[in-house]
């Protein structure tokens, strides 16, 4: 199972075609395709066309399985980043340590997914200048927020308010965008360790919050 292979009950849109085994197969190999363009070549060279050539798919398999082209890069983000947020295991770890390993994650990024990263600044650009993006994007945002304010809630001692784990979801959605950067702009082993290590005093101040 690759990192793209993500249940869709996380999307809010949900996918054209049939659930079958295949069709969950094609899906991926196209969102992988979309992440390889937008991270290699940029925006300028993604269309129906050459997303069917990378994929190895007709244009009318693309249509199948989604309904637009604009909506595939924001499903493929949304894919990634549901995941990243999801739990990596069956048992439950604290809440310090899986904020920690989100932290983990986005440092990770420039070296392990490039192109993602890549593909992901790409969208985000492009989403400023597009106020039907943008609506996405913030409807997306929430989605990963909800993922993982369940996943505080479940590490979390019982008796914490929601409200105040949704402030956590938010300061660690917040914080996350500026690790990432942080990381991207790193140019030197001793940066990347000075972000590691901020992050973790970061979690340590929010996790205080995550008492009843």
């Amino acid at each position: 199972m690759t990192e793209w292979s993500v249940i869709y009950r996380f999307s809010r849109v949900p996918p054209k075609g049939q659930r079958t085994k295949t069709g969950e197969r094609t899906r991926t190999t196209i969102l992988e395709a979309t992440i390889r363009i937008l991270g290699r070549d940029g925006p300028d060279r993604f269309s129906a066309s050459t997303l069917a050539k990378e994929a190895g798919v007709s244009k009318a398999t693309l249509f199948h399985h989604f309904r637009t082209l604009d909506e595939i890069p924001i499903v493929a983000m949304e894919k990634f980043w549901v995941q990243s947020f999801a739990s990596k295991s069956a048992d439950r770890t604290s809440a310090r340590v899986y904020l920690l390993e989100l932290g983990a994650l986005m440092l990770a990024l420039p070296q392990r997914r490039a192109t993602l990263l890549k593909a992901h600044v790409v969208f985000l650009v492009k989403a400023v200048f597009d106020p039907q993006l943008q609506k996405r994007l913030a409807a997306g945002a929430a989605l990963m927020q909800g993922r993982m304010l369940q996943e505080l809630a479940a590490r979390s001692p019982a008796g914490v308010e929601r409200r105040e784990l949704e402030i956590v979801a938010h300061i660690v959605a917040i914080a996350l965008d500026g690790l990432m950067m942080a990381a991207v702009t790193a140019r030197s082993p001793a940066e990347r360790n000075l972000s590691r290590r901020a992050w973790t005093r970061l979690v340590d101040l929010m996790v205080t919050e995550l008492k009843p």
